[in-house]
């Protein structure tokens, strides 16, 4: 499994899935299919997705989106960016401030149950636990910290967006 295999396997279970749960149910069982090393492999790949988009700049988004402020609501948001696929997901890191141009209003923009899908994968096809990943999540997002007040000036598109209508 690489990293190519990895965004095929995001595509295809995206492709045809109305819903988050949708996409979760496909994917698993895409993944039983492979072997338990593959498993294992796409779970690797998942989380060093989910690091790499650890980022303050990313947690920006979510903020302006949903005003809301929660290590899970920014890691079911991170785990949304992997199932929209590797366009999006680079799209979004490579520019933050672009997502505006790409995230629908009325999206629900959390996908947790993605993040689990190999972790399931596993257990249905080993009937065992999936061993536990040996990359380490930072206890702090990368770049700079924002503040509220910056957001406008950092992130113009995705304030315009969400915050037109918002009463301060």
């Amino acid at each position: 499994m690489d990293e190519n295999n990895f965004w095929q396997l995001i595509y295809q279970s995206k492709h045809g899935a109305s819903s988050c749960k949708d996409q979760y149910e496909t994917l698993k069982d895409l993944l039983q299919t492979l072997t338990l090393e593959e498993i294992l492999d796409f779970d690797h790949i998942m989380h060093a997705r989910l690091i790499e988009a650890f980022r303050w700049d990313v947690w920006a988004i979510i903020y302006i989106i949903k005003l809301e402020f929660s290590d899970d609501i920014f890691k079911n948001f991170r785990a949304w960016m992997i199932s929209q696929g590797r366009e999006f997901y680079e799209c979004v890191l490579n520019s933050p401030d672009d997502a505006a141009d790409k995230i629908d209003e009325n999206e629900d923009i959390e996908c947790r149950d993605i993040i689990y899908s190999a972790w399931d994968a596993y257990e249905l096809k080993a009937q065992d636990i999936i061993p536990k990943s040996k990359l380490r999540h930072p206890s702090t997002p990368k770049g700079r910290r924002w503040k509220e007040d910056d957001l406008e000036k950092l992130f113009p598109k995705l304030c315009k967006k969400f915050w037109e209508e918002v009463d301060w």
